[in-house]
Protein backbone atom coordinates (compact mmCIF):
# COMPACT_ATOMS: atom_id res chain seq x y z
CA UNK A 1 0.00 0.00 0.00
CA UNK A 2 1.54 3.09 -1.14
CA UNK A 3 -0.37 6.90 0.26
CA UNK A 4 1.35 8.43 -2.67
CA UNK A 5 -1.47 6.30 -4.83
CA UNK A 6 -4.48 8.27 -3.12
CA UNK A 7 -5.18 10.93 -5.12
CA UNK A 8 -6.50 14.73 -3.13
CA UNK A 9 -10.04 14.28 -4.16
CA UNK A 10 -10.16 10.85 -2.93
CA UNK A 11 -8.98 11.51 0.26
CA UNK A 12 -10.87 14.26 0.70
CA UNK A 13 -14.20 12.27 -0.23
CA UNK A 14 -13.18 9.65 2.56
CA UNK A 15 -12.37 12.32 4.88
CA UNK A 16 -15.98 13.72 4.49
CA UNK A 17 -17.25 10.49 4.91
CA UNK A 18 -15.57 9.84 8.00
CA UNK A 19 -16.62 12.81 9.35
CA UNK A 20 -20.61 12.55 8.36
CA UNK A 21 -20.56 9.28 10.04
CA UNK A 22 -18.84 10.17 13.16
CA UNK A 23 -20.70 12.02 16.28
CA UNK A 24 -18.84 15.08 16.82
CA UNK A 25 -20.22 17.13 14.03
CA UNK A 26 -23.69 18.82 13.66
CA UNK A 27 -25.61 16.85 11.06
CA UNK A 28 -25.77 18.36 7.77
CA UNK A 29 -22.71 20.34 8.56
CA UNK A 30 -19.99 18.55 6.76
CA UNK A 31 -19.32 20.51 3.14
CA UNK A 32 -16.96 20.19 0.51
CA UNK A 33 -14.95 22.49 -1.83
CA UNK A 34 -17.17 25.20 0.53
CA UNK A 35 -17.04 28.91 -1.04
CA UNK A 36 -16.20 31.61 1.47
CA UNK A 37 -15.77 35.13 0.93
CA UNK A 38 -12.56 36.98 1.52
CA UNK A 39 -12.88 40.68 0.53
CA UNK A 40 -13.62 40.96 -3.11
CA UNK A 41 -12.27 37.45 -3.53
CA UNK A 42 -13.93 33.91 -3.05
CA UNK A 43 -12.29 30.95 -1.87
CA UNK A 44 -12.78 27.65 -2.37
CA UNK A 45 -12.29 25.39 1.02
CA UNK A 46 -11.67 21.40 0.26
CA UNK A 47 -13.69 20.66 3.78
CA UNK A 48 -15.37 22.64 6.62
CA UNK A 49 -18.21 21.40 9.47
CA UNK A 50 -19.20 22.60 12.72
CA UNK A 51 -18.45 20.98 16.15
CA UNK A 52 -20.99 19.62 18.02
CA UNK A 53 -18.69 20.76 21.35
CA UNK A 54 -17.75 23.84 20.60
CA UNK A 55 -19.90 25.35 17.94
CA UNK A 56 -17.07 26.45 16.25
CA UNK A 57 -16.35 25.67 12.53
CA UNK A 58 -13.63 23.81 11.42
CA UNK A 59 -11.82 24.80 8.13
CA UNK A 60 -9.68 21.93 6.45
CA UNK A 61 -7.13 22.11 3.74
CA UNK A 62 -6.56 18.26 2.11
CA UNK A 63 -3.92 17.31 0.52
CA UNK A 64 -2.29 14.13 -0.79
CA UNK A 65 1.23 12.27 0.35
CA UNK A 66 3.05 13.30 -2.17
CA UNK A 67 4.86 15.59 -1.37
CA UNK A 68 5.93 15.73 2.39
CA UNK A 69 9.49 17.32 1.86
CA UNK A 70 10.14 20.10 4.67
CA UNK A 71 10.84 23.18 1.48
CA UNK A 72 7.27 21.82 0.61
CA UNK A 73 5.34 21.85 3.71
CA UNK A 74 6.74 25.15 5.02
CA UNK A 75 4.91 26.95 1.57
CA UNK A 76 1.92 24.97 2.49
CA UNK A 77 1.85 26.70 6.06
CA UNK A 78 0.65 30.01 4.86
CA UNK A 79 -2.11 28.94 2.48
CA UNK A 80 -3.90 27.13 5.60
CA UNK A 81 -3.23 30.33 7.87
CA UNK A 82 -4.56 32.65 5.36
CA UNK A 83 -8.50 31.10 6.16
CA UNK A 84 -7.61 32.92 9.73
CA UNK A 85 -8.81 36.16 8.35
CA UNK A 86 -11.84 34.42 7.09
CA UNK A 87 -13.18 32.67 10.26
CA UNK A 88 -12.20 34.62 12.91
CA UNK A 89 -13.04 31.69 15.39
CA UNK A 90 -12.67 28.91 13.70
CA UNK A 91 -10.16 25.55 13.99
CA UNK A 92 -7.87 25.03 11.04
CA UNK A 93 -6.50 21.98 9.53
CA UNK A 94 -4.07 20.45 7.29
CA UNK A 95 -5.70 17.13 6.57
CA UNK A 96 -2.63 15.08 4.75
CA UNK A 97 -2.61 11.12 3.64
CA UNK A 98 0.53 10.18 5.17
CA UNK A 99 2.18 9.70 8.30
CA UNK A 100 4.31 12.83 9.29
CA UNK A 101 7.44 12.75 11.83
CA UNK A 102 7.03 15.85 14.47
CA UNK A 103 9.55 18.03 12.97
CA UNK A 104 6.77 18.29 9.84
CA UNK A 105 4.06 18.44 12.10
CA UNK A 106 5.41 21.05 13.98
CA UNK A 107 5.61 23.34 10.97
CA UNK A 108 1.91 23.64 11.72
CA UNK A 109 1.35 23.26 15.07
CA UNK A 110 3.37 26.13 15.70
CA UNK A 111 1.11 28.22 13.88
CA UNK A 112 -2.28 27.40 15.32
CA UNK A 113 -3.11 24.67 12.58
CA UNK A 114 -4.05 20.97 13.60
CA UNK A 115 -2.24 18.10 11.33
CA UNK A 116 -4.43 15.16 10.78
CA UNK A 117 -2.36 12.83 9.53
CA UNK A 118 -3.12 9.04 8.35
CA UNK A 119 -2.11 8.30 12.40
CA UNK A 120 -4.38 11.06 13.99
CA UNK A 121 -7.22 10.08 11.42
CA UNK A 122 -6.95 6.63 12.42
CA UNK A 123 -7.32 7.56 15.82
CA UNK A 124 -10.19 10.46 15.86
CA UNK A 125 -11.92 8.40 13.28
CA UNK A 126 -11.09 4.73 14.25
CA UNK A 127 -14.72 3.70 14.89
CA UNK A 128 -15.66 4.69 11.79
CA UNK A 129 -12.81 3.29 10.11
CA UNK A 130 -14.54 -0.03 8.76
CA UNK A 131 -17.30 1.85 6.67
CA UNK A 132 -15.21 3.33 4.24
CA UNK A 133 -14.51 1.22 1.08
CA UNK A 134 -11.39 2.76 -0.53
CA UNK A 135 -9.15 -0.01 -1.63
CA UNK A 136 -5.77 1.90 -0.04
CA UNK A 137 -6.90 4.32 2.68
CA UNK A 138 -9.06 1.53 4.31
CA UNK A 139 -6.45 -0.91 4.59
CA UNK A 140 -4.06 1.69 5.53
CA UNK A 141 -5.90 3.11 8.20
CA UNK A 142 -7.19 0.18 9.87
CA UNK A 143 -3.49 -1.03 9.83
CA UNK A 144 -2.16 2.06 11.42
CA UNK A 145 -5.08 1.77 14.37
CA UNK A 146 -3.68 -1.81 15.24
CA UNK A 147 -0.71 -0.01 15.48
CA UNK A 148 -1.44 2.38 18.34
CA UNK A 149 -3.28 -0.54 20.11
CA UNK A 150 -0.96 -0.09 23.35
CA UNK A 151 -1.24 -3.89 24.25
CA UNK A 152 0.20 -4.82 20.38
CA UNK A 153 3.81 -5.95 20.44
CA UNK A 154 6.57 -3.02 19.29
CA UNK A 155 6.88 -3.48 15.51
CA UNK A 156 10.88 -3.75 14.84
CA UNK A 157 10.46 0.14 12.96
CA UNK A 158 8.64 1.22 16.03
CA UNK A 159 12.36 -0.19 18.07
CA UNK A 160 14.82 1.55 15.18
CA UNK A 161 12.55 4.60 15.73
CA UNK A 162 13.77 4.74 19.37
CA UNK A 163 17.22 3.55 19.10
CA UNK A 164 17.70 6.38 16.33
CA UNK A 165 16.49 8.89 18.69
CA UNK A 166 18.67 7.70 22.03
CA UNK A 167 21.95 8.21 19.97
CA UNK A 168 23.72 11.26 20.48
CA UNK A 169 25.02 13.48 17.32
CA UNK A 170 28.41 13.82 17.36
CA UNK A 171 32.22 11.69 16.88
CA UNK A 172 31.55 9.36 20.00
CA UNK A 173 28.68 7.24 18.78
CA UNK A 174 29.60 8.30 14.99
CA UNK A 175 30.12 3.83 14.67
CA UNK A 176 27.42 2.94 16.64
CA UNK A 177 24.99 5.29 14.40
CA UNK A 178 26.60 4.58 11.31
CA UNK A 179 25.60 0.88 12.31
CA UNK A 180 22.35 1.68 13.28
CA UNK A 181 21.89 3.10 9.62
CA UNK A 182 22.64 0.29 8.20
CA UNK A 183 20.43 -1.93 10.18
CA UNK A 184 17.63 0.69 9.03
CA UNK A 185 18.55 0.88 5.32
CA UNK A 186 18.35 -3.11 5.37
CA UNK A 187 14.69 -2.90 7.11
CA UNK A 188 13.81 -0.25 4.28
CA UNK A 189 15.09 -2.07 1.08
CA UNK A 190 15.80 -5.45 1.20
CA UNK A 191 14.82 -6.45 -0.81
CA UNK A 192 14.09 -5.17 -3.25
CA UNK A 193 17.84 -4.51 -2.84
CA UNK A 194 20.62 -6.81 -2.27
CA UNK A 195 22.55 -7.16 1.40
CA UNK A 196 24.30 -4.09 1.52
CA UNK A 197 28.14 -4.52 1.89
CA UNK A 198 29.74 -2.87 4.76
CA UNK A 199 32.64 0.17 4.55
CA UNK A 200 33.66 -0.46 1.10
CA UNK A 201 36.72 1.06 -0.76
CA UNK A 202 37.77 2.14 -4.29
CA UNK A 203 40.28 1.19 -6.09
CA UNK A 204 42.73 3.83 -4.76
CA UNK A 205 42.29 2.87 -1.03
CA UNK A 206 41.59 6.60 -0.42
CA UNK A 207 37.32 7.25 -1.04
CA UNK A 208 36.02 4.50 1.64
CA UNK A 209 32.25 4.77 1.93
CA UNK A 210 30.27 3.61 4.87
CA UNK A 211 27.36 1.10 3.05
CA UNK A 212 26.82 0.33 -0.01
CA UNK A 213 23.47 -1.21 -1.25
CA UNK A 214 23.85 -3.09 -4.61
CA UNK A 215 20.95 -2.39 -7.04
CA UNK A 216 19.49 -4.90 -9.46
CA UNK A 217 15.84 -3.90 -9.27
CA UNK A 218 14.16 -4.65 -12.47
CA UNK A 219 10.82 -3.12 -11.95
CA UNK A 220 9.51 0.23 -10.17
CA UNK A 221 11.70 3.05 -8.40
CA UNK A 222 14.74 1.41 -7.84
CA UNK A 223 14.62 0.51 -11.50
CA UNK A 224 14.35 4.10 -12.61
CA UNK A 225 17.28 5.38 -10.44
CA UNK A 226 19.40 2.92 -11.49
CA UNK A 227 18.83 3.92 -15.40
CA UNK A 228 17.93 7.94 -14.64
CA UNK A 229 20.61 8.64 -12.10
CA UNK A 230 23.46 5.68 -12.85
CA UNK A 231 21.87 4.15 -9.43
CA UNK A 232 23.87 0.18 -9.76
CA UNK A 233 24.57 0.92 -6.49
CA UNK A 234 23.43 3.44 -3.66
CA UNK A 235 26.13 4.90 -2.13
CA UNK A 236 25.55 6.02 1.30
CA UNK A 237 27.24 8.26 3.61
CA UNK A 238 26.25 8.76 6.97
CA UNK A 239 27.32 11.59 8.86
CA UNK A 240 26.83 11.64 13.30
CA UNK A 241 28.36 15.30 13.53
CA UNK A 242 26.57 17.59 15.67
CA UNK A 243 26.69 20.59 13.15
CA UNK A 244 25.45 20.82 9.42
CA UNK A 245 27.05 18.76 6.98
CA UNK A 246 30.20 21.14 5.36
CA UNK A 247 31.41 21.11 1.84
CA UNK A 248 34.35 18.88 2.78
CA UNK A 249 31.82 16.17 3.73
CA UNK A 250 30.15 16.40 0.79
CA UNK A 251 33.30 15.86 -1.21
CA UNK A 252 33.84 12.84 -0.13
CA UNK A 253 31.54 11.13 -1.44
CA UNK A 254 30.98 12.77 -4.47
CA UNK A 255 34.56 11.80 -5.16
CA UNK A 256 33.74 7.94 -4.42
CA UNK A 257 30.72 8.25 -7.04
CA UNK A 258 31.93 7.06 -10.80
CA UNK A 259 29.66 6.10 -13.95
CA UNK A 260 32.30 3.25 -14.04
CA UNK A 261 32.53 2.11 -10.64
CA UNK A 262 29.68 2.23 -8.06
CA UNK A 263 27.82 4.37 -10.12
CA UNK A 264 26.33 8.47 -9.83
CA UNK A 265 24.22 8.19 -7.28
CA UNK A 266 24.16 8.52 -3.18
CA UNK A 267 22.73 9.41 -0.19
CA UNK A 268 24.09 11.58 2.11
CA UNK A 269 22.72 10.74 5.75
CA UNK A 270 23.04 13.13 8.58
CA UNK A 271 21.55 14.55 12.14
CA UNK A 272 21.46 18.27 11.04
CA UNK A 273 20.75 18.52 7.43
CA UNK A 274 23.40 20.86 4.82
CA UNK A 275 25.45 24.59 5.25
CA UNK A 276 25.03 26.49 1.93
CA UNK A 277 28.41 25.73 1.03
CA UNK A 278 27.28 21.60 1.18
CA UNK A 279 23.70 22.33 -1.11
CA UNK A 280 26.01 24.53 -3.72
CA UNK A 281 28.71 21.74 -4.02
CA UNK A 282 25.63 19.26 -4.60
CA UNK A 283 24.02 21.03 -7.28
CA UNK A 284 27.28 21.97 -8.80
CA UNK A 285 28.20 18.17 -9.00
CA UNK A 286 24.76 17.40 -10.13
CA UNK A 287 24.35 20.03 -13.07
CA UNK A 288 28.08 19.53 -14.06
CA UNK A 289 29.37 15.95 -13.35
CA UNK A 290 25.68 14.18 -13.22
CA UNK A 291 26.31 12.89 -10.03
CA UNK A 292 22.94 12.97 -7.21
CA UNK A 293 23.53 13.05 -3.67
CA UNK A 294 20.88 13.86 -1.83
CA UNK A 295 20.87 14.66 1.72
CA UNK A 296 18.55 12.59 4.27
CA UNK A 297 17.71 13.56 7.70
CA UNK A 298 16.60 12.06 11.05
CA UNK A 299 13.07 13.52 10.42
CA UNK A 300 13.51 11.73 6.43
CA UNK A 301 14.55 8.28 8.23
CA UNK A 302 12.06 7.93 10.91
CA UNK A 303 9.40 8.83 7.84
CA UNK A 304 10.62 5.90 6.22
CA UNK A 305 10.33 3.73 9.11
CA UNK A 306 6.19 4.98 10.18
CA UNK A 307 5.51 4.61 6.03
CA UNK A 308 7.08 0.79 6.43
CA UNK A 309 5.31 0.65 9.57
CA UNK A 310 2.42 0.58 7.83
CA UNK A 311 2.86 -1.02 4.62
CA UNK A 312 3.54 2.38 2.79
CA UNK A 313 6.42 2.44 0.56
CA UNK A 314 9.09 4.19 2.63
CA UNK A 315 10.99 5.10 -1.06
CA UNK A 316 8.56 7.80 -1.55
CA UNK A 317 10.65 9.91 0.68
CA UNK A 318 13.69 10.33 -2.03
CA UNK A 319 11.64 10.62 -4.33
CA UNK A 320 10.48 13.80 -2.82
CA UNK A 321 14.01 14.26 -1.88
CA UNK A 322 14.98 14.45 -5.63
CA UNK A 323 12.09 16.58 -6.92
CA UNK A 324 13.00 18.96 -4.14
CA UNK A 325 16.20 18.75 -5.07
CA UNK A 326 15.69 19.44 -8.54
CA UNK A 327 13.23 22.12 -8.67
CA UNK A 328 15.20 24.08 -6.17
CA UNK A 329 17.68 24.28 -8.67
Amino acid sequence: MDSGQIREFEFEAVLAELMRASKQYEDGSIREDAPMQGGDRQYRVDLTGIEKSSGRTIVIECRSGASTSLRLLEGLAPVVEQYKALVPNGEFVLAIATRLAAERRAIFTMRGIEVWDLDEIARRFQDQLNGIQHPVLRPLLLSIAALHNPTAPKTPEALLSAELESIQSGREQASAYQRLISRILERLFVPPLAPLRWEYSDAEGYNRRDIILPNYSESGFWAYLRERYAADFIVVDAKNLTDEIGKDEALQILHYLKADGAGLFGLLITRKGLSEACQHALANHWTRHGKMVICLTDEDILQMLRLKEAGGEPESVIRQAIETFRLGL
